[in-house]
């Protein structure tokens, strides 16, 4: 590439010092938002054994993320995005106590629970699942709201919302009870308020196996007992 006049940036998930003058990049997204074109090298392994016959295959499964603005008692903004949910927690040994808004009205006056999170249909097999929410289909254009461990109200299991619905949740006692928000892997601190909503100008395309798609995996689940 460099005898032809290109500049070359890479990136690995191993430290390895640059050959030529090629640059290291700090994440994969820098490579794909700054270069032109992009190749992939990968070690020769029963894996990836005709791998570009397996992606030429390949099921696309295509994704919204959430999208999540968070406010905190300094009055610092963080913004995120999650494939899966966006989680409040309590972070403390007092239980939250949480108000919850679908598009600005009030629907939960007030729970008291250790969190509450937004899942994606995606999202609905993981966390939200082991927090008996429900399993969505990946075309209902729904999203799973269900509470952590819910102590008040008890017999409260969460709700199934539209797609386009934004979700409120303000900590209705942050001195007491501070609670933290975690967008997938993103987590921010002492947390006043909360904004979620499914980000559909953004899309993830995801290749799957045609064996083991992410459709197969999400209805799969729906029968495990």
């Amino acid at each position: 590439a460099e005898a032809m006049g290109m500049k070359v940036l890479f990136y690995d998930t191993e430290t390895k010092l640059p050959l030529g003058n090629a640059i290291a990049a700090k994440s994969l997204k820098e490579v794909v938002s700054k270069a032109d074109i992009i190749t992939l090298h990968v070690p020769e392994t029963a894996q990836t054994k005709n791998l570009i016959n397996k992606i030429n295959k390949a099921d696309i499964a295509e994704l919204h993320p959430l999208e999540m603005y968070a406010r905190n008692n300094n009055g610092k903004i963080k913004t995120a995005i999650a494939i899966n949910e966006v989680s409040v927690f309590r972070e403390t040994r007092q239980a939250a106590k949480l108000e919850i808004k679908i598009d600005n009205k009030v629907r939960m006056r007030e729970i008291v629970c250790d969190g509450t999170l937004v899942a994606t249909p995606a999202g609905s097999t993981a966390y939200n699942l082991s927090a008996r929410g429900p399993v969505l289909d990946l075309e209902s254009n729904l999203l799973a709201l269900t509470p952590i461990s819910p102590f008040k109200p008890r017999g409260w299991r969460g709700a199934t919302i539209n797609s386009n619905a934004k979700v409120s949740i303000k900590n209705l006692d942050p001195k007491k009870r501070p609670v933290s928000v975690v967008a997938d892997n993103v987590e921010f601190r002492h947390v006043l308020t909360v904004n979620v909503y499914l980000n559909k100008n953004k899309t993830f395309r995801l290749l799957y196996d045609k064996k083991y798609g992410l459709k197969e995996r999400n209805l799969a689940e729906q029968f495990k007992f």
